[in-house]
């Protein structure tokens, strides 16, 4: 909570800028250092993959059963949005994007907002249309199967998961690929450093309570929104059959989203 109140002075260039606090300027030191990835020169994908999984790490820990840090979190709207694209983009390796799914997983168990946006609904939500559920649960997956978790000695039992019958093979050969990369920062000390198994039994038990409340959560949907969402009105030009056919495809996706959501937590807990 101390921590929270530690506010970080604009640079000396930016005499006009106003103080922001210390977590903010973490998310955007991690947005640094994934956009450095594209400049040759400054620094080499490995360094960079640390100083990601540093801050990540940071992260996790913090926001781990404090909900005012989650608040502080979501305090800046671009946080989320930053977020949701660090968990889906390819071109990181399946431990950085598995680190980033937890930081969202936390925004959601760890969540007392009452504000439209920011509840745990709202994330849930985000994560389901930006993401799917299936594919962010995946994310888990390949993160627990990568070189560097399997490293580790952990005190806690490794259960497999059934990957979904809906994963595609480029998904597969993308999983090969970027665990080559993961072998290959796994070399560097500091990385290696700071993967202890305390913090992969944290990251485990995290894993655990954000499949169980995100499937709790997106099972009963908040009851008092009364706005119909955007892309289930009846668009201009567009005829019944084809209004009809749209939202039938539209309940359908959900109803797998939930399905595959269930059996992920169910086949969790009967291995």
């Amino acid at each position: 909570m101390q921590v929270l109140q530690i506010d970080i002075e604009a640079a000396p260039m930016q005499s006009l800028g106003a103080p922001e606090p210390l977590m903010h300027r973490m998310v955007k030191y991690l947005a640094i250092a994934s956009s450095m990835k594209s400049q040759v020169g400054k620094f080499s994908t490995s360094e960079n993959s640390y100083v990601q999984a540093i801050i990540l790490k940071l992260l996790i820990t913090w926001l781990a059963d404090c909900p005012s840090a989650v608040q502080c979190f979501l305090d800046a709207r671009p946080h989320l949005t930053y977020l949701l694209e660090l968990v889906s983009n390819l071109s990181e390796t399946v431990c950085i994007r598995g680190f980033a799914a937890v930081v969202l997983g936390e925004c959601v168990i760890y969540n007392k907002s009452t504000e439209s946006g920011k509840d745990a609904f709202a994330i849930v939500d985000a994560i389901s249309q930006k993401i799917g559920l299936s594919s962010y649960f995946l994310k888990f997956d390949e993160m627990q199967k990568s070189s560097i978790f399997v490293s580790v000695k952990s005190s806690l039992t490794y259960q497999s998961f059934t990957r979904s019958s809906t994963s595609s093979m480029v998904d597969i050969e993308d999983v090969d690929d970027n665990d080559l990369s993961e072998k290959k920062n796994l070399d560097h000390p500091i990385l290696s450093s700071i993967l202890d198994s305390n913090f992969v039994n944290l990251v485990k038990s995290l894993e655990a309570d954000i499949r169980e409340q995100i499937v709790e959560v997106f099972s009963r949907p908040k009851m008092k929104v009364a706005v119909v969402p955007a892309e289930l009105e009846q668009r201009s030009g567009e005829s019944d059959a084809e209004y009809i056919k749209r939202l039938k495809s539209f309940v359908e996706k959900q109803c797998s989203e939930i399905q595959v959501s269930h059996e992920s937590v169910f086949s969790r807990y009967s291995t």
